[in-house]
């Protein structure tokens, strides 16, 4: 079965290696088993279902709570050969008519070894809205049905204690009711402990399979920024992105519609998002961004489920958003084809009070607990200038991040700057002091930097000693200074409906000399650096970059021509490798990620066609591009051949991504920086895969001169003649102390495991 699973994989989505834990869950369903996966978002849930799909009898019927979500994702699965349609209010008659011929009807039955293909012109995958359980009339007919197993996507919308309820959800509990015989996979990208619990008891799922992946998306930059002047920070963020796509979230239908119209003055491609607007508009606006018709889409949080988009570059929150998980799944929507996006969150001590002030005006008292204690999570996230954002996040959702430094947010990488701040601290303590500690945040920096306005004229505040004090730093450095006084609880705003300051006992002691008080600021590195440090792909060269224009430029003439968005066509991540690597055939196009047999024939000949004309035009730099790709060509990623049986692939996915690192055209020195490990680790890597068929390039390790003195110090540490004849008895410490000190242990098993290469390879 393995070679069978491996095979559909390579030629339906054009993977050859799984992601962390979807082997398990395909494994689990076409064993008959029900299912419960968290895995976030970007990390593969569809194909979980979509291949089982594929290899089973019967229609596998995926519940999704958006028909802008199901559209999308039928369209992407129809472009990798799969066949999928949607049944909703949309559907035609003649439409619903067609899609019932198609789907199976006969007796259920799994086929025991996957091998033959699925009935032509049968359905694969229908796609259903939840309320659709409710009516008695659609269960009887889903009863008729050959189905090989029920999908629940989104599936904390079930829990009432998931960040996004739907009641319609609740009927779901009916499938295990009425389907007790057919297995039933829930996924969602979002639930803690206590909601992934809630799910797993409303769905009445029979011993499930659990699977929580990691929520780690290590090619998402999270940073949060001091809110000054939002729309001025804004300008300055999106001038250094002309080109990319990004959603901007705001909180009100207001601010949604003031910044939409502010960006659009600005020259942007721009369209708004919000409850206030019709369906149709919304519909219109969410399709037009999907189909890189609009670059930003500036939303409130009605935004965003219904997008499969993968090209996100980045998601900005204009405020704090209300708790962790609806930050972790907006953050989400970026990034999902892989290549680096930024989560930026601008907020300020404002906003807090602000979802307090609705927290508060709930009537439920559990649920009003519940809701303020998501808020101050979500505030110590946003404040917080002491530890990795990332690990902070994880560790909502109950996971250890150990790494000592993330490389992916601005804590871990921004230069921290330190300062006494004693004295800037006491000016701002005597300012409140001298005003009876009766007034806000802003006034008090208006005083301190000098301001003439109106309430500092009606209040005389202009004649206080502290007037002006700090006119030497600007407006922006007052209220970080100010920020962090509240933050440390130096500074206390005991009424949030009137936010006024109060000195704490702390705040008296600095301002009487007694305690100081230090600044920490975080000096933002230039993007570029960060994202060279973090890629792992190589980052384009010039002429790279102008070969992925123009692959953009086709791929969205042949989205139009196919009435699709363009990452349904190939996603950047698939532009990349193909402008990195050039490929020139068949056989090298379908070894580019994403390229399955079905995509090689609807696209492959108008894409090999363009990229050939534009290396025509500099065939010395695509010369140069094409010895990568020739030298990534010679390592096996140890596919299953045909014939293994059910032996499942020894090279676990740790191994397999330190491969594709390599294939890419990595050294082991860039592998190790990315993936954190030490380089001993990764040479570990290839020298396990070397003994399941993995092939390497020499040279891309040593000079033979190099190659074959390290030989010789191997030759002297043999044991025995008969290992030494056989070059089996191959051992580090012996090799190393021959050396004399010239070889390092990680240069000698690099060598260890080219050698073990040629003794198979002459087998």
């Amino acid at each position: 079965m393995s070679a069978v699973i491996f095979q559909q994989l390579a030629d339906t989505f054009g993977y050859h290696s799984f992601r962390p834990h979807q082997e398990d869950v395909v494994r689990a369903i076409l064993n008959g088993q029900d299912v419960f996966a968290v895995m976030p978002t970007g990390g593969g849930k569809s194909l979980c279902y979509q291949l089982p799909a594929k290899l089973m009898d019967g229609v596998c019927i995926v519940v999704s709570p958006l028909i802008s979500l199901m559209k999308d994702q039928v369209d992407a699965a129809r472009a990798n050969g799969i066949n999928a349609a949607t049944l909703n209010s949309t559907i035609s008659r003649e439409e619903q008519r067609r899609i019932g011929e198609a789907l199976p009807r006969h007796e259920k039955t799994m086929r025991g070894d996957y091998s033959t293909p699925q009935r032509q012109n049968e359905m694969e995958l229908l796609y259903i809205s939840p309320e659709r359980l409710n009516n008695e009339r659609f269960i009887e007919r889903l009863k008729t049905l050959e189905i090989a197993f029920f999908a629940i996507d989104e599936a904390h919308c079930i829990s009432e204690w998931g960040h996004d309820f739907r009641p319609d959800y609740l009927a779901l509990s009916r499938i295990a009711e009425e389907f007790p015989n057919t297995p039933l996979a829930a996924f969602t990208a979002t639930a803690t402990d206590r909601v992934s619990n809630d799910i797993v008891r409303r769905l009445k799922l029979r011993k499930p399979l659990m699977v929580r992946a990691s929520f780690n998306r290590p090619n998402l930059f999270y940073r949060v920024v001091p809110k000054m002047n939002l729309n001025q920070q804004l300008r300055e963020f999106l001038s250094k992105r002309k080109r990319e796509s990004g959603i901007i979230y705001r909180q009100s239908r207001k601010k949604v519609e003031e910044t939409a119209e502010l960006l659009r003055r600005e020259g942007y491609s721009v369209l708004p998002y919000h409850a206030g607007m019709s369906d149709e508009a919304r519909r219109q606006n969410q399709e037009a961004f999907s189909r890189d018709e609009c670059q930003i889409i500036v939303a409130t949080i009605a935004f965003g489920m219904g997008i499969d988009k993968s090209n996100v570059r980045f998601v900005i929150h204009g405020e704090l958003p209300k708790n962790m998980e609806g930050y972790y799944q907006e953050t989400g929507r970026a990034g999902r084809d892989g290549e680096l996006a930024e989560c930026v969150l601008f907020y300020r001590r404002g906003d807090i009070w602000t979802l307090e002030k609705f927290a508060k005006e709930l009537e439920d008292p559990q649920q009003r607990e519940f809701v303020l204690q998501q808020i101050r999570r979500m505030f110590l996230y946003a404040d917080n200038q002491s530890e990795c954002r990332r690990a902070m996040l994880l560790r909502y959702f109950g996971e250890t991040y150990s790494e000592p430094n993330c490389g992916g947010c601005d804590y871990c990488c921004d230069d921290a700057e330190k300062e006494d701040a004693t004295i800037p601290a006491q000016k701002i303590l005597s300012a409140i002091v001298r005003t009876g500690e009766k007034f806000g945040a802003s006034h008090i920096v208006d005083i301190v930097v000098g301001a003439n306005t109106e309430k500092i004229r009606q209040f005389r505040h202009q004649e206080l000693p502290t007037y002006g004090v700090g006119k030497e730093q600007s407006k922006a450095y007052w209220k970080t200074a100010l920020n962090m006084l509240i933050a440390r609880n130096i500074l206390n705003v005991d009424d949030p409906e009137r936010p006024v300051l109060k000195l704490t006992d702390a705040a008296r002691m600095i301002l009487k000399g007694r305690q100081r008080f230090e600044m920490v600021r975080l000096i933002e590195k230039e993007t570029k650096e960060r994202r060279q440090s973090a890629a792992d792909l190589p980052t384009l060269s010039p002429f790279g970059q102008a070969v992925f224009e123009t692959l953009r430029e086709l791929r969205m003439l042949l989205a139009k021509e196919a009435g699709v968005p363009p990452y349904i066509v190939f996603s950047d991540r698939s532009l990349h490798e193909m402008a990195l690597f050039l490929p020139q055939t068949d056989g090298e196009f379908l070894e580019i990620t994403g390229v399955g047999q079905h995509k090689l024939e609807l696209y492959g000949a108008s894409f090999l066609s363009a990229i050939g004309k534009v290396c025509e035009t500099k065939p010395e730099a695509a010369e140069a591009s094409r010895k990568t790709f020739k030298s990534s060509k010679t390592i096996s990623m140890s596919r299953p051949q045909t014939g293994a049986g059910d032996a499942k692939p020894h090279i676990t996915p740790t191994i397999e991504e330190s491969l594709r690192l390599f294939q890419l055209g990595h050294t082991i020195e860039q592998i190790a920086e990315i993936r954190r490990m030490s380089q001993g680790t990764i040479a570990q890597h290839f020298e396990d895969a070397v003994k399941f068929g993995s092939l390497f390039p020499p040279e891309r390790f040593f000079t033979m001169e190099r190659l074959e003195q390290i030989r010789q110090w191997f030759a002297e540490s043999f044991r025995d003649a008969e290992g030494a004849a056989a070059g089996y008895v191959l051992r580090l410490k012996p090799a190393v102390e021959a050396s004399g000190g010239e070889l390092g242990y990680d240069e000698a098993r690099l060598a260890r495991m080219l050698f073990s290469q040629e003794r198979i390879q002459n087998k």
